[in-house]
């Protein structure tokens, strides 16, 4: 007599759910609990252990106008009920009438997903143009409704969100060359694809603008020349060639350490004119684009014309 492998205790927890929802759900539940587990490991993820919290994933189900719904501890494999609920929880809802859960590769890059079937699909989508640009191929990528997980060497993550149009990255402990290496010719992509992006998405795409004169003089054109008071304007007008004075600026600020960058990058012009006042340029990331201010309270960079 030939006996089966020992039943897992994962194997018993679908077998518990079986008496709660149809047996056809059995292979979407195995796989949202399966990459729940992976999701709970990543440390950037708010379901990670160490945040403190205990992870818990609630299966619902509409059966006509009556919900049902039954929690499960991801860590202890087992489904929960008020008597015994981790106090300290966090909790996702895994609805088994609209979404899905599974994983693929694309591009040597293999991606897990959890997360509603339609908003899945649009993520995917966009994520697949953002890889097929991307200078270095990521391990793995994991999806988690609106959260994306992408791992690069030695277990590290950077967190983006993908919300329709809306587009916002957590570097984490990044450091920019890194960020640069991974996204590089996708930033412009994200750009012009989402209409709305964070503050850390901005500062990338002026240190990823640091690449080369010529696309520093892109970034400086499109962002910051618009946004130029009149007197700022009227200085670069005077310039006997303003790309002189890009390139100026440019091979000042690429000297720079990319990973101390803040939240405004200021230039300090002190011109060699008689009684002219230094001029200041104030470039500002923030959540709803680019602003350029007129007064540097401490100067990045100080250059003389």
């Amino acid at each position: 007599m030939v006996l089966g492998r020992p039943m897992v205790r994962e194997d018993m927890l679908v077998k518990d759910l079986r008496y709660h929802f149809p047996q056809e759900y059995e292979e979407k539940i195995r796989s949202a609990i399966k990459i729940f587990k992976d999701i709970i490991k990543v440390p950037i993820s708010p379901f990670n252990p160490s945040k403190g919290y205990h992870p818990v994933l609630i299966f619902r189900k509409y059966f006509g106008t009556v919900k049902k719904e039954v929690p499960i501890s991801i860590l202890e494999l087992k489904t929960l009920n008020k008597y015994n609920m981790p106090p300290w929880k966090r909790t996702i809802v895994f609805d088994l009438d609209s979404d899905t859960a599974g994983s693929y590769t694309f591009n040597d890059v293999h991606i897990m997903y959890i997360g509603n079937s339609r908003s899945i699909e649009d993520t995917t989508k966009k994520l697949q143009e953002i890889l097929k640009l991307a200078r270095k191929t990521p391990l793995r990528v994991m999806i988690c409704y609106e959260s994306i997980y992408i791992e690069y060497e030695n277990n590290k993550f950077i967190k983006i969100e993908i919300k329709g149009g809306e587009f916002i990255i957590e570097p984490g402990a990044a450091e920019y060359g890194v960020l640069i290496r991974m996204f590089g010719r996708a930033l412009p992509y994200i750009e012009s694809t989402f209409r709305s992006k964070n503050k850390e998405f901005y500062k990338l795409l002026f240190v990823y603008s640091l690449e080369s004169r010529l696309d520093f003089e892109s970034f400086f054109i499109r962002y910051v020349y618009p946004k130029l008071n009149p007197e700022q304007k009227e200085f670069l007008e005077e310039m006997h060639d303003y790309r002189n004075f890009i390139t100026l600026l440019y091979d000042n600020l690429k000297r720079l350490n990319k990973n101390t960058f803040q939240d405004e990058v200021s230039v300090r012009i002190n011109r060699r004119a008689p009684h002219t006042r230094p001029l200041d340029i104030v470039i500002k990331f923030t959540g709803s684009g680019i602003q350029v201010e007129r007064e540097a309270s401490n100067p990045t960079v100080t250059i003389y014309v």
